[in-house]
């Protein structure tokens, strides 16, 4: 018995996308994510755009790029999978899910226990959202993955979350009330 196969490629074109210049690989590709109220990203939605490109992150020590590389991450783990600021070889521990939730940014010196606190830039009354939009452009599919974190009193020691789903591309960003909501899925943790 032999097998043989078509003239088909093993790995379909992919279409790309019209602002785009090469070619898109395979499969669900990131197209964008988007985060608020996440590290040091504060009150506003950031936007990282891909397009389902293959992208570079770069900048200067302290712009943020391990904490967008953890803001996917924590997208795409399980909880008790994620190692934060491994992206920057940083110690264990040095980062969690409430420092970025909360959005600790720094030190500062307790006089009266000659110790150090963190500074955050938000309280337990704010939330955070990270949000990934992948599309497979072969098959002209949309998939958005979406967590929304907060803490619900100061005691507590890791922030609750929730996540949504949705198939079609959706935004963090307030929209008008004239364009239709994405119809999220929703799943509590």
């Amino acid at each position: 018995m032999s097998l043989t196969t078509a003239a088909v490629p093993l790995l379909p074109q992919q279409h790309v996308p019209a602002d785009a210049t090469d070619a898109v690989g395979p499969g669900f590709r990131l197209t964008r994510i988007e985060v608020l109220n996440w590290g040091t990203f504060h009150r506003t939605v950031w936007s990282f755009n891909t397009d389902g490109a293959s992208a570079l992150l770069t900048g200067a020590a302290g712009s943020g790029k391990s904490t967008l590389v953890d803001a996917m991450t924590t997208l795409l783990l399980p909880a008790h999978k994620i190692a934060y600021n491994k992206a920057a070889g940083a110690e264990a521990k040095e980062r969690d899910l409430r420092s970025y939730v909360l959005g600790y940014h720094k030190n500062e010196r307790v006089e009266a226990t000659d110790s150090t606190r963190p500074v955050a830039l938000r309280d337990a009354t704010s939330h955070s959202v990270i949000l990934g939009v992948f599309t497979n452009y072969t098959l002209g599919t949309h998939v958005t993955l979406a967590q929304v974190f907060w803490v619900p009193d100061a005691n507590t020691s890791q922030p609750d979350r929730f996540f949504l789903t949705a198939d079609r591309p959706s935004s963090s960003k307030p929209t008008s009330h004239a364009s239709a909501p994405a119809s999220p899925t929703c799943a509590a943790a």
